[in-house]
């Protein structure tokens, strides 16, 4: 009832905190679970993929013409039968400040900053335990942090 809840927002916090001191390992288990997608790289889900088994109970259905045309499917072709996990990237965008920090090129970790930014938001609100989209940013900055590893390790030598 969000009417009831707008009035006693600070009853309902009160309620939350104290169910998360009264059960704290089960609170932070459910904290992990909900953030699963964005640390642990071998969970993954088709949240945020084409996938086109989600619209299975529509009436309206896609139609590949590539393969009425010329008798291959183009779906089976693009659509992913692996997906990885956005833990992957999250990842990389640590590894990559690490690097940066144990060769001593501090200016490498400004421009990862925002990215870093976006996961530890997710972190602390995240609406699903799994979706890309929520840290694409992160997925879109690869070839930056490989260019800034490798300018951490020429300016090393």
């Amino acid at each position: 009832n969000k009417d009831y809840y707008e009035e006693n927002t600070s009853d309902c916090v009160k309620v939350y905190c104290g169910l998360v001191l009264k059960n704290p390992v089960k609170a932070v288990k459910a904290y992990f679970l909900e953030t699963m997608g964005f640390w642990d790289i071998f969970e993954n889900s088709s949240a945020s993929y084409i996938c086109n088994f989600h619209f299975e109970t529509v009436e309206y259905y896609m139609s590949d013409y590539f393969e009425y045309l010329f008798g291959i499917s183009f779906r089976n072709l693009v659509e992913p039968k692996n997906f990885i996990s956005a833990a992957v990237f999250i990842w990389v965008m640590l590894a990559t400040i690490c690097m940066c920090l144990a060769k001593r090129y501090y200016v490498g970790v400004i421009p990862v900053l925002p990215t870093l930014g976006l996961w530890l938001s997710i972190m602390v609100a995240t609406p699903v335990a799994f979706s890309l989209r929520y840290v694409y940013a992160v997925f879109l900055c690869i070839p930056l942090y490989v260019m800034i590893c490798m300018k951490a390790v020429s300016e090393n030598k």
